[in-house]
């Protein structure tokens, strides 16, 4: 194994699926006490520079494990080999590991022997002599009377603790004490079962047996292999600490006693009972902790979500952080043009609510009427997040959005009436009011897994001058004492979708007798589009807010452009007959085309597509 680990820190370790990679890293405190032990393992592998495939943690499950089966936290203060880093957690939870198959794998103590089990006539060589199996006992008094464990005690407030666990002194006679120091966090419970199993396993251990194996089936053994072997009409369960194969194939064992029993969790304690188990302080009330590592980033170019976050100057994007971590403390969100020096854009000290689509969203019959047909179920992410119905007055006064979509097919920002919470923790939302804010062309982009980012839980503007569309940048996500390098980059370009004018609406056409086709169109505005600012207001037609009127028409056959109708000042134009003749060969009865209105920043706005 590589002697590296690459990041110094407290670890903060999630459960994850075997074959995924940890990558969070804190610098505070480590997270509640779910993270499987095959997952802390295979991730130290991956650091240390091994790949997934080389490593097998298949058999680290919670029925195998004893007496623990879960970590609260693993701190890693200084730095230190992949190696040593593991074998803290190998002693602890009672694992050994060999080579097989290519693979490095770890197996934990205590589970059944092999279902072969060695015959006396299969031992030993003719070269042996006449003691076939050469027993070996360790001195009793060079063995422990007690075993003392030093961990962190979540119950303490994370401080040192100690549980001890002792023989009584009428059965043996030793004083010596075995002294555990691990840097991990447990609670009482845990750590008086790590202190009984590793004291009886050094009196169960002190047994050894040394032998051969003639036979070449001998050869399918691994070190950590439990097995049973005969000898002298005895049956001895004992677990392979080494195995030689030399010539002709011969099998060369070395073996300790092994006892599976004594790595079951101890008897009293059950059902959190606290009579004879690990002592704990009673009533001690802990301090509430924070909980560190990469957030989850999320950046969107997408129209203003408010008339208020316009930038008269430039433009914009909305970036939120989130953390799957309770009481997470936040995070700042870094950019960087070459991936080497990050300067802060802004930061976020709550947690967006997020989550992802567990069904695909329909288009509705309009963008611009209730959609009651659709609905979607969401599961969210961010812990305590929940969804509340309102009424239809509260969506139209901007209430319950959502920024629904991804980068690759677009983002629709939408409203919904109603949230029911499913019994599998899922939210469902309907009564819909879709394409919001110019995002119409959106509504059937959509599929399972789409983002879902709940805008009013903590959506951060940042403002940038025009000089920074089209470029491309990284970005970092860093929670709140971490270093930059913990988060993951993500390579954004902002393109400056909060300056496309919104697509033009209620396009019509009429043809005369010549076949001209007359197209006519209504303008609409990316702000100050409220119903107070215009007909409630006794305004005749929306503020136009670019620097000109200007609009572009783009007659398609197929999906080829034979014709760009440009620098048009008023929402109508004439596709005469002649240009069609032109264009197609003859007059047509159905026109695919798209309308645009034109910014003086950004060029084309949002299209109207339509066929006339």
């Amino acid at each position: 194994m590589s002697e590296r680990l690459t990041q110094v820190a407290l670890e903060v370790l999630n459960p994850i699926p075997p074959g995924m990679r940890l990558t969070q890293v804190a610098l505070e405190v480590i997270i509640p006490a779910s993270c499987g032990i095959a997952c802390i393992i295979l991730d130290l592998c991956i650091r240390a520079g091994l790949e997934c495939s080389q490593v097998n943690v298949a058999l680290l499950t919670s029925a195998n494990l004893q007496p623990n089966n879960t970590c609260i936290g693993y701190v890693i203060d200084r730095a230190t080999s992949a190696a040593d880093a593991i074998r803290v957690i190998m002693e602890a939870y009672f694992i050994d590991a060999c080579e097989s198959g290519g693979q490095l794998k770890f197996v934990p103590r205590g589970l059944p022997a092999q279902t072969l089990t060695i015959p006396e006539s299969d031992l030993g060589l003719v070269s042996d002599d006449a003691e076939v199996i050469p027993e070996q006992f360790g001195d009793e008094q060079d063995l422990p009377l007690e075993c003392i464990v030093t961990y962190t005690d979540i119950e303490l407030d994370y401080q040192s603790n100690s549980q001890r666990w002792k023989r009584n002194s009428r059965i043996v006679t030793t004083k010596q004490q075995k002294q555990l120091s691990y840097p991990l966090v447990m609670t009482p419970d845990q750590a008086i079962n790590i202190a009984a199993a590793a004291l009886y396993w050094e009196w169960v251990g002190r047994q050894a047996f040394d032998f051969n194996d003639w036979r070449a089936v001998a050869m399918l053994y691994d070190p950590t292999d439990v097995i049973q072997f005969i000898y002298e009409t005895i049956t001895w369960g004992v677990r392979i600490t080494d195995h030689e194969i030399g010539q002709g194939f011969v099998s060369k064992f070395k073996t300790l006693n092994e006892e599976g029993a004594i790595y079951k969790p101890l008897p009293f304690g059950v059902g959190g009972s606290r009579v004879g188990n690990g002592a704990g302080i009673i009533n001690f009330k802990r301090s509430a902790l924070r909980y560190v590592g990469p957030p989850q980033t999320f950046l969107f170019d997408i129209p203003l979500l408010r008339d208020g976050d316009s930038n008269p100057s430039g433009t914009g994007y909305y970036f939120g952080l989130s953390s799957t971590l309770p009481q997470w403390a936040g995070a700042a969100l870094m950019r960087s043009a070459d991936n080497s020096t990050y300067t802060q854009d802004s930061a976020a000290p709550n947690a967006i609510y997020y989550g992802y689509a567990t069904n695909a969203l329909g288009s509705p019959a309009s963008p611009w009427v209730w959609d009651n047909a659709n609905s979607l179920t969401i599961a969210l992410k961010t812990p305590g997040a929940a969804l509340a119905g309102v009424t239809q007055l509260q969506i139209l006064n901007g209430a319950n959005a959502l920024i629904v979509g991804s980068a690759a097919n677009g983002w629709e920002i939408m409203q919904f009436e109603n949230a029911v919470q499913n019994m599998d923790g899922t939210w469902t939302v309907s009564g819909l009011l879709r394409g919001r804010r110019g995002t119409e062309w959106a509504c059937g982009t959509h599929a399972i897994g789409d983002l879902v980012v709940v805008p009013i839980s903590g959506i951060q503007r940042v403002q940038n001058p025009s000089s920074l569309l089209n470029q491309p940048y990284d970005y970092r996500g860093v929670s709140v004492g971490q270093d930059v390098t913990s988060g993951s980059i993500q390579q954004f370009t902002l393109v400056g979708n909060d300056l496309k004018p919104y697509a033009p609406c209620q396009v019509t056409g009429s043809r005369d007798m010549s076949g001209d086709l007359t197209i006519a169109w209504v303008r609409r505005t990316r702000i100050g589009g409220d119903a107070e600012a215009t007909w409630l207001g006794g305004l005749s037609e929306v503020p136009l807010y670019e620097q000109e009127e200007l609009y572009e028409v783009d007659i398609y056959n197929g999906s080829v452009i034979v014709r760009q109708i440009t620098g048009l000042i008023s929402p109508t134009t004439v596709y005469s007959a002649a240009d069609q003749t032109a264009d197609f060969g003859s007059v047509q009865s159905s026109i695919h085309m798209k309308i645009y209105q034109v910014s003086a920043v950004v060029n084309l706005g949002f299209p109207a597509t339509v066929t006339l």
